[in-house]
């Protein structure tokens, strides 16, 4: 006979000790930028970092670049109010020098976030992103 299940390796063993605490800080629902970033990382065992960036708004003029209260647009994020970015790390392994996320993993991460987005019904806009020239134009979401 063979056993119904297979026996867990170390591996899986400790992802599952990483990715518990942050399951259950969550409730599986994204409000909080701690939230997005946890349930990102939760998506698939190829993410190894996450961060979320929430909206940011400019605390004095510099004229003519931006007045106070206008959202920071570093980088081609825009982070006005229901703006929430998400940054996604791979683990691509040490052979590679710049890991970009496959873009079937970051439209995967955007799928699961659009599903846990907060208990009001608001639907932030929300994008992973990657570094620049790396699948995407500034300003704009993944190509």
């Amino acid at each position: 006979m063979h056993p119904l299940t297979t026996e867990p390796t170390r591996s899986s063993i400790d992802d599952t000790k990483r990715r518990a605490p942050e399951a259950l800080k969550t409730r599986d629902r994204a409000v909080t930028a701690e939230d997005y970033e946890n349930l990102a990382l939760q998506v698939s065992t190829d993410i190894k970092k996450t961060r979320c960036l929430v909206p940011r708004l400019q605390e004095q003029d510099l004229a003519p670049f931006w007045k106070a209260g206008d959202p920071w647009t570093f980088g081609g994020l825009i982070r006005a109010a229901g703006n929430v970015h998400v940054i996604i790390v791979s683990d691509l392994g040490h052979q590679e020098a710049r890991p970009v996320p496959p873009p079937e993993l970051l439209r995967e991460v955007q799928q699961e976030l659009d599903r846990k987005r907060g208990p009001d019904g608001a639907a932030p806009r929300h994008r992973a992103a990657l570094p620049a020239g790396a699948g995407q134009r500034p300003g704009r979401g993944l190509e």
